[in-house]
């Protein structure tokens, strides 16, 4: 007897046992209790009147019992006696048909948990054949009951209208999205017969896709138009897929439909955009007929619709390039795998084709006769055309009057071309493909000396390892700027150039080269030594430092100021010199100096070689890269040891003024004190005076009448 250890055990085979404790022989029955002790699922071995005879441990563990509180035990302390009944009733079905399948039983557990479970059971017989027990199988439903609710609730929320029917074409189930289609109620659907809702000729269409379901599974794209409870008739495609029982056999349908509505305004929509198009857009079929062009293919070629519209492309383009155009069509249609060659006897068109796995060609060029016979150079970016099935039907081709790009390429052309800077153009490999006068008159060669020339030939090992590098930042970044290039020039001369490039694209956007700018840095470097010959014979302390601060360069000033050698100021912070609140002031300071260019008058107290601090005060502006970035600051102290002695000279001889001014006033005061007195001493005179004169006066005339 072949042993099964698989979740869902094989039960429609009859078990013999035979051994002394059922009247068989040892090793059968030492076979048996193997089978029953090892089987992954919960198996036991009851006698016909429910009496549990064995159990292996998957039925401990599922139940929560030790082995002596089940062995020897009715099944009907474990099941209702409902269940009981039914369970005599399956080991009945056991004795006449040796099998019983998906009796539904919940056992309760040793904590009083109720299982659901379905029972698989088997005819134990002995020696004569004679079924005296059963070999049940127990299936615990609680993760396929959570699965079927994890179903149920996908169904039920599906966005999509789903149903499930039986192989009748009765809905057992549906979702809120076929009522919100529909428009009837979920009771009015449930129960109810496809038929209600499709006509008959689609009943009988839906009738042969379940078939369809049967023997193969699914059912794909039938068309089905519904009518709602408004009597609309709604256009639909429907999808199916087979229900099956646990046994694996196909029991009815699972169904979703598509409400074609929104597709049908979306390819109405689509051709909206094909008709409103600004670019020329027509449409073919397999065989190179024109189905649908818009008014710019008209504009383009000069022909009436009527005279475009269901004729060959044949009429337009040259017999090679039709014949071009049918191939590659076919080759969209008969393959899609990898790419066989790039060179091949078919032709531009079909090649470029066959270069796309996924029914797509780009930058084809086509020449398609006006209908006043002139030749317009255009390139065709086309792509397949599907239908529901994703079956390639056709092609929708784009047409690009090149004319006019022609003419840009002409300009774009001519400005390199007249450029007074050295320009040239490379590909990817560094090979250059286009060079204007300036590079020859830079580097003294003549122009097809440089054309399809490496730059290799006129740099260094080490730059041409700098230029891949600065084409790959080229092809990341889309441009590379400042590198720096060396090119001999063709009497021998190395020239310092500054190299600035930008992505050169294809018409799809892909970097194809790089147009390089050569910025001869000769005098620029002129101007640099002499920028640094002003600073380092200023008569001031002058020095550059970067944006945190540290010191680049420093003039002989600035050491003589500070005491310090060239050597211990230059590379150094700012901060070494001068205290942490006026490290502060002067990062404040070159902030200023970074937002308006220019920072003045800032107080630095720098101290010296000695120790001793130097009063100062400092004016800087903005050290500019070749872009007008700011990166640093040129900063000029001055000494103000000499201005503070005058002015503390000045305060002294204030204060000495401001003393004599206190005794000039002391002095003022004691003179002007005496004048007063004396005034008021001469008035006090004049006045006794007439006080005598009055006297006398009055004596005269008493004297007067005595006479």
């Amino acid at each position: 007897m072949a042993t099964k250890t698989l979740s869902r055990p094989v039960l429609d085979q009859t078990v013999i046992v035979r051994n002394d404790r059922y009247g068989g022989r040892p090793n059968e029955a030492l076979n048996a209790d193997v089978i029953i002790a090892n089987a992954p699922d919960p198996v036991f071995v009851s006698d016909l009147e429910g009496k549990i005879l064995q159990a292996n441990s998957a039925v401990f563990a599922l139940l929560g019992f030790r082995p002596d509180e089940l062995i020897e035990q009715s099944l009907s302390r474990i099941i209702s006696p409902e269940e009981t009944r039914e369970f005599m009733a399956a080991l009945d079905e056991v004795v006449e048909h040796g099998v019983t399948r998906n009796a539904v039983l919940n056992p309760r557990t040793a904590t009083g948990e109720v299982i659901p479970t379905t029972l698989n059971a088997s005819a134990l017989r002995d020696s004569e054949g004679k079924v005296f027990g059963a070999i049940g199988i127990l299936r615990d439903m609680r993760e396929l009951d959570k699965a079927r609710a994890y179903a149920m609730s996908l169904i039920q929320n599906a966005p999509d209208p789903v149903f499930v029917s039986d192989l009748e074409g009765k809905i057992l189930q549906a979702n809120d999205a076929v009522s919100t289609l529909l428009g009837f109620r979920t009771d009015e659907v449930v129960e109810q017969s496809v038929s209600r809702f499709i006509s008959p000729e689609e009943t009988r269409e839906f009738t042969a896709a379940l078939r369809e379901v049967v023997e193969k599974g699914v059912s794909r794209n039938v068309v089905l138009n519904p009518r709602s409870a408004s009597g609309e008739i709604i256009r639909t495609t429907l999808n199916a897929s087979a229900l099956r029982d646990p046994e694996g056999r196909v029991i009815g349908a699972i169904g979703v439909l598509r409400d074609m509505r929104e597709l049908d305004k979306a390819r109405a929509y689509a051709e909206s955009l094909i008709k409103y198009a600004p670019d020329p857009v027509f449409v073919s079929d397999l065989e190179g007929k024109i189905t649908q062009a818009n008014d710019a293919v008209f504009a383009l070629l000069g022909f009436r619709p009527d005279e475009l519209i269901e004729q060959s492309l044949s009429r337009i383009i040259s017999p090679d390039e039709t014949r071009e155009f049918l191939a590659a069509l076919r080759e969209v249609v008969e393959r899609e795998q990898e790419i066989q060659g790039a060179a091949d006897s078919a032709g531009q068109l079909a090649a470029a084709i066959r270069s796309d796995q996924r029914g797509v060609t780009r930058n084809v060029v086509l020449n398609p006769r006006t209908a006043s016979g002139e030749i317009i150079p255009t390139t065709l970016n086309a792509s397949a055309i599907r239908d529901p099935d994703g079956k390639v039907i056709g092609a929708i081709g784009i047409l690009r009057d090149m004319r006019e790009l022609d003419k840009a390429r002409a300009y774009a052309m001519s400005l390199i071309e007249n450029a007074p800077d050295p320009v040239f153009v490379s590909d990817l490999e560094g090979k250059i493909t286009l060079a204007n006068d300036a590079v020859s008159q830079l580097l003294g060669f003549r122009t097809d000396e440089v054309l399809e020339q490496s730059l290799s030939r006129f740099i260094s090992p080490e730059e041409t390892r700098e230029f891949t590098a600065a084409l790959r930042e080229v092809v990341e970044k889309g441009v590379t700027r400042d590198a720096r290039l060396n090119p001999r020039s063709a009497s021998g001369e190395i020239i310092p150039t500054t190299l600035n490039a930008s992505a050169l694209r294809d018409p799809d956007g892909k970097v194809s080269g790089a147009i390089g700018i050569l910025r001869d840095m000769r005098e620029l470097d002129k101007a640099r030594a002499y920028a640094m010959s002003l600073i380092e014979n200023a008569p001031d302390p002058v020095f550059v430092s970067d944006l945190e601060g540290k010191i680049l360069q420093a003039n002989d000033a600035v050491s003589q100021l500070l005491g310090f050698r060239t050597d211990e100021v230059v590379e150094q912070s700012v901060s070494r010199f001068i205290s942490p609140e006026e490290a502060r002031e002067f990062t404040a300071a070159l902030r200023e100096v970074v937002e308006k260019g220019v920072t003045r008058n800032a107080r630095l107290n720098p101290r010296s070689a000695s120790g001793e601090i130097i009063p100062t005060t400092l004016n800087a502006s903005a050290l500019r890269d070749p872009d007008g970035k700011v990166i640093g600051a040129i900063g000029i102290l001055r000494d103000m040891r000499a201005y503070e002695r005058v002015v503390r000279d000045l305060e002294e001889s204030k204060a000495e003024l401001q003393d004599k001014i206190l005794d000039l006033e002391k002095f003022e005061e004691v003179v002007v004190g005496r004048e007063l007195k004396m005034i008021a001493l001469e008035k006090e005179l004049e006045r006794v005076q007439k006080e005598l004169d009055k006297q006398r006066s009055r004596g005269t005339s008493d004297g007067g009448r005595k006479d």
